[in-house]
C-alpha cells in the first residue's frame, strides 16, 4: 500500500508486511516513530518492548511496568513463537535456575496486571496468549522486540 498524509502527525506509512496463519492480513502503520498493525480490518497499537531501556510503549503511549512485567515481556518477545512455560518465567524473574515453589501464581500475578495495562481481555486475550497446562506466548506480530545490537518483528 502506498503512503498516505494525515494533517496532525505528518508522513503516515502503511505497508503489507504479511499474513497470520488463519489468513489474515498484516499491516504496520508508522506513524511518529511508533507503529499501530490492523489486523481483519481492526486496528490495535503495537507493543514495543525494550529491554535495555526499560521500556515499554503501546502505540503511542509508554506503559509503566515493573522490572518483574519487563523481564516477562522480554522472555516472552524472546521465545517468539514459542511458548515459555511458568518456570521459564519464573527464572527470568529470579534468575535462581529452580522454577521454584508458587512460581505459578508469581507469573499468572504479573500476567493478569500486564494484561490489565495492556488493555487485554483475560477470557479472550489479545496480546499475552494463555496455552493451558503450557504456558504463555506472545501473539505473533504483535509486538516488536528493540535490542542493543539487533531488533526484530515478533
Amino acid at each position: 500500500m502506498d503512503g498516505t498524509s494525515d494533517g496532525s502527525r505528518g508522513r503516515v506509512i502503511f505497508m503489507r508486511v504479511g499474513s497470520l496463519p488463519d489468513g489474515l492480513e498484516v499491516e504496520f502503520q508508522i506513524a511518529e516513530n511508533h507503529p499501530v498493525y490492523q489486523v481483519g480490518g481492526s486496528s490495535r497499537p503495537l507493543l514495543v518492548i525494550s529491554p535495555e531501556t526499560g521500556e515499554v510503549w503501546l502505540g503511542t503511549e509508554r506503559l509503566n511496568v515493573t522490572a518483574a512485567e519487563l523481564r516477562i515481556l522480554a522472555k516472552l518477545a524472546e521465545n517468539g513463537r514459542r511458548i515459555t512455560t511458568p518456570e521459564v518465567l519464573y527464572d527470568a524473574l529470579y534468575g535462581d535456575g529452580t522454577g521454584g515453589e508458587g512460581s505459578g501464581f508469581d507469573v499468572r500475578s504479573h500476567i493478569r496486571n500486564l494484561r490489565r495495562k495492556l488493555g487485554d481481555d483475560g477470557r479472550d486475550p489479545y496480546y499475552i496468549l494463555n496455552h493451558r497446562s503450557l504456558g504463555y506466548q506472545l501473539r505473533p506480530g504483535t509486538y516488536r522486540l528493540i535490542k542493543a545490537e539487533t531488533d526484530g518483528y515478533g
